[in-house]
C-alpha cells in the first residue's frame, strides 16, 4: 500500500475513546512483567475496537517508515520497485556477501512499525561488531485487504528474483519474516519447493543460503489449545486476528502455502534450503500451531532448528522493542547467534 486511507473527523474521535477505554487489570494468567502486561493487555482491548482502515491511516507506510528511519540514522536510503506492485527497501552495505530478505509482520494488514526498523539496525550492527558485513532488504508488500492471498506471495517471488539477477547466488540470500512475515517466508520455501499453480516458480541453481521464521503464524484455524490457554499472556486477539486472516484471503481458499501448518509432513520434502530455524514463545497463542509445523517439516529436514522460548509470547524480538526491555530476550540472543552463523 503506497498511500494511506484518509480518516474523518469521527473515525479519529472513536480512535481516542477507545484508547482511553482500554483495560489492563491483571490476573494469575498473565505476563510476570508488568509493563508487557499492560502493553499486551491495551493492544487487546484497541485493536478489536478500530478498523483496520482507522489502524492504516495513522500508521506510515512501510516506505514511509524507512525513510524517516533513514534519516534518523543518517543514512542514504535506496528503495528499489519489484514486480508485481512491490518495493525494497535496503539497509547495509552494498557489497555484503550476504543478504537478508525480511518480510514484516503486522497480520498482512498493517505496514512494517518502528521496531521492525530498530531490529534490522541491531542486525546490521551485531554483524558490524562481529567482523562482518550484512545487507538486508525488508519487502514492502500490499497490505489486505487492498491486496489478498498469493500476491503477497508473488511479491515475495519478485523480491528474491531481483536479488538474483543482481548477481548474488542463492547461497548468499537468507530469507527471514516474523509473525504474518514468518507464514510469508514459509509459504515461499513451501513454493520452492512446490511451486504454487498461480505464481511464477524461482529458477535457482542451488539451495537458498538459509530461513528464519520468527513467531510464524501459519495456521488460520485457532483450534490448538495455546489459543486458548495463552490468551492472557499474549498481546493478539483471537477475534482480532480472524479479522486479519479473512481480510488476507478475501475469497481465496486456503491451501498449504496461505496455512503450512495443515500442510501433510510429505509437504516438506524437498526444501531448497541450507539452513532452517524457527522460533516461537512459549507463552503466545500461535505456539501450537508452530509446534506442529515444526514437527513436520523435521520428518523429512532433520537438521531444521526449533527454540521455543520460555515465558515469551508472540514475537517477543519485536514486541521487546516497543516495550524498550534493556535486556535481550532469550529468542533475540538465539537469532542473534543464527544469524552470525550463516555470515560465515
Amino acid at each position: 500500500m503506497k498511500e494511506r486511507p484518509q480518516l474523518a473527523v469521527g473515525d479519529y474521535l472513536s480512535l481516542a475513546l477507545t484508547v482511553a477505554k482500554a483495560r489492563w487489570s491483571r490476573g494469575q494468567d498473565a505476563p510476570k512483567d508488568y509493563k508487557r502486561h499492560v502493553v499486551y493487555s491495551v493492544m487487546r482491548s484497541v485493536f478489536p475496537s478500530l478498523t483496520v482502515r482507522q489502524f492504516q491511516a495513522i500508521q506510515p507506510t512501510t516506505c514511509e517508515g524507512y525513510l524517516a528511519f533513514a534519516k534518523k540514522k543518517g543514512f542514504a536510503p535506496e528503495i528499489v520497485e519489484l514486480e508485481e506492485g512491490a518495493s525494497g527497501c535496503f539497509l547495509g552495505p552494498k557489497g555484503a556477501k550476504k543478504t537478508l530478505v525480511w518480510f514484516h509482520g503486522g497480520g498482512y494488514n498493517f505496514a512494517a512499525a518502528d521496531p521492525h526498523w530498530d531490529m534490522s539496525w541491531d542486525f546490521l550492527q551485531l554483524s558490524a561488531k562481529n567482523g562482518d558485513e550484512l545487507r538486508i532488504m525488508l519487502l514492502e508488500y500490499e497490505l489486505a485487504p487492498h491486496g489478498v492471498f498469493p500476491l503477497q506471495l508473488k511479491q515475495a517471488v519478485a523480491s528474491v528474483n531481483y536479488l538474483l539477477k543482481s548477481g548474488l547466488q542463492p547461497s548468499q540470500i537468507i530469507l527471514g519474516g516474523d509473525s504474518a512475515g514468518g507464514n510469508l517466508a514459509t509459504a515461499l520455501l513451501a513454493h520452492l519447493a512446490n511451486p504454487h499453480p498461480s505464481v511464477s516458480p524461482i529458477k535457482v541453481s542451488s539451495n537458498i543460503g538459509g530461513a528464519l521464521l520468527v513467531s510464524p503464524w501459519v495456521s488460520f484455524t485457532q483450534t490448538r489449545d495455546s489459543w486458548k490457554t495463552n490468551y492472557r499472556k499474549d498481546a493478539l486477539d483471537p477475534k482480532t486476528v480472524r479479522v486479519w486472516s479473512n481480510n488476507f484471503m478475501g475469497k481465496t481458499p486456503n491451501d498449504d502455502w496461505s496455512q503450512p501448518a495443515e500442510a501433510p509432513a510429505e509437504w516438506w520434502k524437498g526444501l531448497k534450503v541450507d539452513h532452517l530455524a524457527i522460533t516461537a514463545g512459549e507463552d503466545e497463542i500461535l505456539r501450537d500451531d508452530i509446534r506442529v509445523l515444526a514437527e513436520k517439516i523435521k520428518v523429512h529436514y532433520p537438521r531444521v532448528e526449533y527454540f521455543e522460548a520460555p515465558g515469551e509470547a508472540h514475537d517477543a524480538i519485536v514486541m521487546d522493542k516497543m516495550v524498550s526491555t534493556k535486556d535481550k530476550c532469550a529468542s533475540e540472543l538465539f537469532i542473534d547467534k543464527w544469524i552470525l552463523a550463516r555470515l560465515q
